[in-house]
């Protein structure tokens, strides 16, 4: 990519995630409210566009990962307005049972902005991974980028052979 932009709320964060990629030029770590960031970015007529946009919003609470935006359709029409003609929107949840409850999947503007979905999970971990897409998604060009990582992040070796693709219930219903 031309240019990687991390919003993180907590600097110890974003240190390890520049210590971990080596993020170099091209890289900008924002240490903000990656909620606040995203709506006032959309709110801009002159935004910017992402080819993708990952949200990861969870902080820690009594131990527990808790949420920090609502996974609802305001939230999700924020993130769409910053993603580019035939981009991305992923989503990593530590909650299973929200995959087939999210705006892309029961939104009929988002679904036609996003008509391509494939989800991910690992046996053993509640986490899912699920894109959304403007464009096909290729699994074997999908695997490819995984491994492409895996060697030049050999700290995540094996990730890409533990992960296992399934179609939420909500996409199969869809027209």
């Amino acid at each position: 990519p031309e240019r990687i932009v991390g919003i993180e709320l907590d600097p110890i964060h974003l240190s390890i995630a520049d210590g971990f990629f080596e993020c170099t030029d091209g890289c900008d770590l924002v240490a903000a409210d990656a909620v606040e960031w995203v709506q006032e970015e959309a709110a801009e007529d002159d935004a910017a566009r992402f080819d993708l946009i990952i949200d990861d919003l969870y902080a820690e609470e009594d131990g527990m990962a808790v949420r920090c935006a609502p996974l609802d359709l305001d939230w999700c029409q924020h993130m769409a307005k910053l993603i580019k003609p035939g981009g991305m929107l992923v989503f990593n949840l530590i909650e299973p049972r929200k995959v087939d409850h999210l705006p892309p999947l029961k939104d009929p503007e988002l679904r036609q902005r996003f008509p391509y979905v494939k989800a991910f999970r690992m046996e053993g971990y509640e986490n899912r991974i699920v894109a959304f897409s403007g464009s096909p998604l290729d699994e074997c060009c999908f695997k490819d980028h995984l491994s492409e990582i895996c060697r030049r992040y050999p700290r995540c070796s094996g990730v890409s052979k533990r992960y296992e693709s399934f179609e939420p219930v909500a996409a199969a219903l869809a027209p």
